[in-house]
């Protein structure tokens, strides 16, 4: 059966004035993710728990240390909305692929409809570079409906 293949690429630039060390890439397989760190603080994490429908990049802080993306379902914060659990840092996906919604699936879909809804599955990263002011990330990920890849 043939398998369609994600490629979800990330590029974060910043102005060479704030470069002092530079990005790094620390591959975390045993946590299911790639940390994306610069002059030694978390930008964001490319993460493929199994918990989750999909990859997806988080946090995503600034180079300043403000978290831009909200906590919830990850990690709630007191007084945040707990509304579209699917909504989880940054990902890239589509509504329908062949009928299949693979946007909105996540933990809060009753099993009798989960035939409806696609699943997004890590498969490797194929490559990471770096340097003082570029990080690339590029990793391949099935799209599977029913636990059978998308043909």
């Amino acid at each position: 059966m043939k398998q369609t293949i994600a490629v979800f690429c990330l590029l974060l630039c910043t102005p060479l004035l704030y470069s002092q060390n530079g990005f790094s890439i620390i591959s975390k397989p045993g946590d299911r993710r790639a940390d994306i760190i610069y002059n030694g603080q978390l930008i964001t994490s490319y993460c493929y728990y199994d918990s989750i429908a999909k990859p997806f990049l988080y946090p995503v802080n600034t180079i300043d240390g403000i978290t831009v993306t909200r906590g919830y379902p990850i990690a709630p914060r007191l007084g945040e909305r707990t509304d579209h659990p699917h909504h989880v840092g940054i990902w890239l996906n589509y509504e329908s692929v062949n009928g299949i919604d693979f946007w909105n699936n996540s933990t809060a879909i009753a099993a009798d409809k989960k035939n409806l809804y696609g699943t997004i599955k890590h498969e490797k990263i194929e490559r990471a570079s770096k340097s003082a002011n570029k990080a690339q990330l590029v990793a391949t990920a099935n799209w599977y409906n029913n636990q059978e890849p998308i043909s």
